[in-house]
């Protein structure tokens, strides 16, 4: 799955967890870890002019990529995200007090 030469098919019926276990395991076993994947190539800059790679560190600097945003009444607008590179720092105003 890291060279992008196969794509898995799962289905998986979350109200009754049906396969759900079995799609999770899977996912473990074939997705690639964080540290194994290739470095990521980017542009920066409003136009998009200059190239920038990273490579999954906890010491680097943050990048992530926005899956899905939502906007709920009571909280404002929130973010799905997942980090590619570095660390969000907990920061007051930014995550739910539950």
């Amino acid at each position: 799955m890291a060279r992008l030469d196969s794509f898995p098919l799962f289905c998986a019926f979350a109200d009754s967890m049906i396969g759900v276990r079995a799609l999770l395991t899977e996912l473990v076993q074939l997705m690639p870890n964080a540290y194994e994947m290739e470095d990521i190539h980017a542009l920066t800059g409003a136009e998009g002019h200059h190239a920038i790679q990273r490579h999954a560190k906890d010491d680097g600097p943050f990048a992530a990529l926005v899956l899905k945003t939502l906007a709920k009444p009571h909280v404002g607008d929130v973010s799905y995200f997942r980090a590619l590179s570095g660390r969000e720092r907990y920061r007051s105003g930014h995550a739910a007090r539950r």
